[in-house]
């Protein structure tokens, strides 16, 4: 085995072009697959395995009575409002008629299968019309049993209630295409609407995963540029490795998409956590180089030496605590809640490809720019 690493250390030291040559295509393959990944879950059935009772129920819901999920319009009174003609009442007969277009509006929706609000209780119980009056919807609303679930005890805010299909995985487009119809319809003076229920807060906590783990990355990686500069006290051998664990974040987003696999809320994270295990390997790789070079360990070596016995060396515990990490993550599958396995199974392939990329990208660095160091000084 040991030798079978020098073997791959003297590859290196040999024919570092070559092996940069497959990283750029491998990376650009990757580039191509980051812009296929796709953001999903963000809904509870996400988080559960499908044999898990409670998803299962709400499975069979969704079969039989066609849906599960719902959106709620809430319209209220706009406190903020200081024009005098403002609607100072929800119950009042412009905002009921306001509520009623946009019930029918929405009931045309694809996935919409039912829409409900306060106009329905004021129809049924006034002959089939609305009210043209403030008094007549107080005295009617007052007396129905229904009237508290679609209008507030203190007569500020009211809502229709949106019955969906199932929607799972298309969340964003129906909450997309109901907000649509509330811009098209301009509520009445004094009133403001908004959109709300699960379809609208996964599509928002979606909306935020992307940025969130843009943001987290950055800082992680400012964190340990700063770290690896202080250690190496080299601004080359402080970003080699950070290169290196840059470059497996990519592999690894790449995979995921070219793999189909959707990035969801919990599983955003890892990114920074592949960041700081990852970046151990790219550390153990430049600083045996660099000792090797120094001959800590005897003599003092040339690039191409140096390099074939860092690999030699090196290969075998970075393997060891490879191993030993997808051990601990993949121990997470042995669990019932699908989003850790998502986790582990994303952790593991993290790990792996910046191992990957410690053992080609780094080394290979490492020998281009110590070659052209000495033919610089050569010159000289």
């Amino acid at each position: 085995m040991d030798n079978l690493f020098k073997a791959y250390g003297k590859f290196v030291a040999k024919r570092a072009e070559i092996v940069i040559l497959v990283i750029l295509l491998f990376t650009l393959l990757s580039i191509y697959g980051m812009t296929k990944l796709q953001v999903g879950g963000g809904g509870y059935s996400s988080l559960f395995p499908k044999d898990e009772e409670v998803i299962r129920t709400m499975n069979i819901v969704r079969d039989e009575f066609g849906g599960a999920d719902s959106l709620m319009i809430v319209i209220e009174i706009d406190e903020g409002s200081d024009n005098k003609n403002a609607i100072m009442d929800i119950r009042d007969p412009r905002v009921i008629r306001y509520a009623e277009t946009l019930e029918h509006a929405c009931g045309k929706l694809d996935k919409v299968i039912g829409v409900q609000s306060v106009a329905d209780i004021l129809r049924a119980e006034n002959n089939g019309n609305l009210p043209n009056s403030l008094a007549t919807t107080k005295s009617i609303l007052e007396k129905s049993p229904l009237a508290s679930q679609f209008v507030s005890s203190d007569y500020k805010t009211m809502l229709i209630r949106i019955s969906l299909a199932d929607v799972e995985g298309i969340e964003e487009e129906i909450t997309d295409e109901v907000q649509k119809t509330i811009d098209e319809y301009p509520p009445p003076l004094g009133i403001k609407v908004a959109l709300t229920g699960m379809p609208a807060i996964t599509k928002t906590i979606r909306a935020q995963i992307k940025p969130d783990m843009k943001r987290t990355s950055r800082i992680s990686f400012i964190a340990i540029l700063i770290i690896v500069l202080l250690l190496f006290r080299s601004l080359k051998y402080g970003l080699l490795p950070l290169l290196g664990v840059a470059l497996g974040t990519i592999w690894t987003n790449g995979t995921l998409g070219l793999l189909g696999i959707k990035i969801k809320p919990v599983t955003s994270g890892a990114t920074s956590m592949v960041l700081g295990i990852g970046i151990d390997f790219g550390i153990q790789v430049v600083n045996r180089f660099r000792l090797e070079l120094e001959g800590v360990f005897g003599e003092k070596l040339e690039p191409e030496e140096a390099i074939t016995e860092t690999l030699a060396r090196v290969i075998k515990p970075m393997g060891t605590t490879t191993l030993a990490a997808l051990i601990g993550f993949r121990a997470m599958n042995l669990g019932r809640l699908t989003v850790m396995k998502d986790l582990g199974n994303m952790m593991c392939l993290g790990i792996v490809m910046c191992m990957l990329s410690a053992l080609t990208l780094i080394p290979s660095l490492l020998i281009i720019t110590e070659k052209m160091k000495r033919r610089r000084r050569s010159k000289k």
